[in-house]
């Protein structure tokens, strides 16, 4: 296979990628089967999680929306040929580094917010500590605001070393 046609096989696997993905997060938001379960629950944990699961699912949304939009434009200019030309080279360039980035900028979301949860049980978890559980709280809360400080500042790393290598290229 010439190199025209491996970019053509991966730009129409990134649209079937992207029409997937985008499809199953809206399936999980239609159909509401997970999510009302949990808040069905009558637990406040639970239904403080299935609101942030809600959220960050809509953002997930929005995040594979763009990707399909890019992607469709991506498969255009590689079927009229236009990859060569000033405008498709540069878009092509710029969408590939924000797509390299995109897994970097999850792991910062998700990393943040073990931090502060972390942090929250730490705190006190807004008084839902029973008494005599505060030293497992400290330790478990303390891991899970460690790594998630950890996760999220190589994140920032890796979005740096990714932004400084697409214009060092």
């Amino acid at each position: 296979m010439d190199e025209k046609s491996l970019n053509l096989a991966a730009a129409v696997m990134d649209v079937v990628k992207m029409l997937f993905a985008t499809g199953a997060i809206i399936y999980i938001l239609a159909s509401n089967v997970i999510l009302g379960a949990m808040a069905a629950s009558g637990d406040e944990v639970m239904i403080g999680v299935a609101g942030a699961m809600k959220v960050m699912l809509i953002a997930f949304l929005v995040m594979c929306a763009a990707g399909l939009i890019q992607s469709i434009i991506t498969l255009v200019i590689i079927l009229r040929g236009d990859q060569d030309s000033d405008f498709g080279m540069r878009f092509i360039k710029i969408t590939g580094t924000i797509k390299n980035c995109g897994g970097h900028v999850i792991q910062f979301v998700m990393g943040a917010v073990f931090a502060i949860i972390g942090v929250w049980s730490m705190t006190g978890a807004g008084g839902m500590i029973k008494e005599g559980d505060e030293t497992g709280f400290l330790i478990v809360g303390g891991v899970f605001a460690i790594a998630g400080a950890g996760c999220a500042i190589s994140a920032i790393i890796g979005i740096v070393k990714t932004a400084k290598e697409a214009l060092s290229a």
